[in-house]
């Protein structure tokens, strides 16, 4: 269930009733400006698994080996749940040479090849399964875990809105309190919005993969809080 929350912030707000010395008053209007918050909490619909598949050989063809065969087991592993190769990204592969410093000297040691993986998870239900699977290969490190929005925008705009109306019910208060009216807006800013995104790190995801049910543990995802922020400048009358 999806319920909206407006919060009024209390950063300071700014009333200016006179102008500056050397101009008119019909040069300056009287204004107010205050900042504000809004939120919207909303359980998210899917999640994004980041992995890296990494290997270190004396060869960087004996390290490719390892990274392609633990490709391979990740491929079949989402193949199992039904997951569809659309929902995978894993084109970027890289390679870095290794080497050991002693006594000033340079040696090189082999190469390490690293290949990363993103996998798209709708059906949340079957994280415990995935991660299961997954961890039998030693190869797959589970970095971390995105939870999504599909309506992030809708979200994001639900926000804002909210964020709006309490900047004016916060204005309203203040003018009135001052006897005043408020008239046209003159400014308005919006703040970077934020959407958390909890993760689940790989100590969490090895505990899960050790566990006898691990493919009936259920994911107990909690509802996450979307925040805008916005100034705004009123003028008063």
């Amino acid at each position: 269930m999806r319920f909206i929350q407006a919060l009024i912030a209390i950063p300071a707000a700014t009333v200016v009733l006179l102008g500056a010395p050397l101009a008119s008053a019909a040069e300056v209007l009287p204004y107010v400006q205050v900042s504000a918050q809004g939120e919207v909490k909303a359980k998210p619909d899917h999640m994004v698994l980041n992995l890296s598949i990494n290997a270190t050989e004396k060869t960087l063809s004996r390290a490719k080996s390892k990274v392609d065969k633990g490709f391979r087991h990740a491929m079949s592993v989402a193949a199992s749940l039904n997951i569809p190769e659309s929902d995978i990204d894993a084109a970027r592969i890289n390679n870095y040479p290794q080497y050991r410093w002693h006594d000033g000297t340079r040696s090189y040691q082999g190469e390490q090849v690293s290949r990363d993986m993103h996998i798209t998870l709708h059906k949340m239900e079957q994280y415990g399964e995935l991660v299961n699977k997954l961890m039998k290969e030693n190869l797959i490190q589970v970095n971390n875990t995105e939870f999504r929005f599909s309506n992030r925008t809708k979200l994001e705009h639900q926000a804002l809105q909210q964020a709006l109306l309490a900047a004016r019910q916060k204005a309203t208060l203040m003018a009135e309190t001052m006897e005043m009216r408020l008239g046209t807006v003159l400014v308005m800013t919006e703040g970077h919005s934020q959407m958390p995104q909890p993760m689940y790190h790989r100590m969490e995801a090895m505990a899960m993969a050790d566990s006898p049910r691990a493919k009936s543990a259920p994911m107990l995802v909690q509802e996450q809080t979307i925040n805008s922020r916005v100034e705004v400048r009123f003028q008063l009358k």
